[in-house]
């Protein structure tokens, strides 16, 4: 069974958090528009698909992006407030973001390009210091705010040092950005910051000249 989005309505109650309208959807989770009654604020609601509840590789895989997000802090990661579970419904709460994702915004001008660049290896240097390895480094997952900060977004690919899901012989990524190592996972080579480096460097070629490096 598929559910439609409106599964979760108005109203809806999420942990402390108010669902207030459906965003959009993902392969195996939908994103809710929500509030925060106590902090006043509006919240990002990210809900597993029910469907996919009782299946323990796609739980795991949403479980250690909400651990990999409440594991950092940084201006330039949009921070992770919570996961739970309410009702049967798993979800992660994140900070809401007034801003756009990069790829709307390409081509950029030099001096833009190289402050993206600036704050997403912000971003990526927290990431290593945690022990993760982001695995999606894309345009979609930039979000440019109004101020001009830069935030890195889904954790959903996340390589934990500790974690609990072993990537040994799998492939992660978009195709675009993907480092050597991820396009060949059975060669079962390292993949560690330096792929996320990679796949940065793609990403601001792609913003800097409006066409990715590589076209898979």
């Amino acid at each position: 069974m598929c559910y439609p989005m409106d599964m979760i309505s108005d109203g809806f109650q999420l942990g402390p958090y108010i669902v207030r309208k459906a965003l959009g959807q993902g392969v195996t989770a939908y994103v809710y528009y929500g509030w925060d009654p106590q902090a006043n604020v509006p919240v990002a609601l990210k809900v597993l698909n029910p469907d996919l509840s009782r299946d323990i590789g796609s739980v795991t895989m949403f479980e250690e992006e909400g651990r990999a997000g409440l594991s950092v802090n940084s201006p330039q990661i949009v921070k992770t407030l919570m996961m739970g579970n309410q009702g049967g419904y798993r979800f992660i709460a994140f900070e809401y973001i007034h801003g756009v994702p990069l790829d709307r915004l390409i081509p950029l001008g030099e001096a833009q390009a190289v402050w993206v660049l600036r704050h997403v290896a912000q971003a990526l240097r927290e990431l290593k210091n945690k022990g993760i390895v982001h695995q999606d480094i894309k345009p979609e997952n930039i979000l440019i705010e109004k101020t001009g900060n830069c935030k890195l977004s889904d954790l959903g690919f996340a390589r934990m040092k500790n974690g609990r899901i072993k990537w040994d012989g799998y492939s992660a990524g978009t195709s675009y950005y993907m480092s050597p190592e991820q396009c060949q996972p059975g060669l079962r080579l390292p993949i560690d910051t330096r792929s996320d480096l990679y796949a940065l460097a793609a990403v601001i070629y792609h913003a800097a000249t409006g066409k990715p490096p590589f076209v898979a």
